[in-house]
């Protein structure tokens, strides 16, 4: 990230785009935050979960 206050600049659109859409969601902050001293299988973990919570919310248990 680059640039003046305010005028600022990511170095690519999927970069701005995610840093945006966690800036408004107060959930996507809450799970980033708690995520940031993580261990990677932790945060793994917690991603299966995740997709295992939607696959069953949509019917499709494993």
């Amino acid at each position: 990230m680059y640039g003046t206050e305010s005028e600022t600049y990511y170095l690519n659109d999927e970069t701005r785009e995610i840093a945006q859409e966690v800036f408004e969601n107060k959930e996507l902050r809450m799970l980033f935050d708690a995520a940031r001293d993580a261990e990677p299988e932790d945060i793994e973990a917690v991603h299966n979960m995740l997709l295992a919570l939607k696959r069953k919310e949509r019917g499709h248990v494993d």
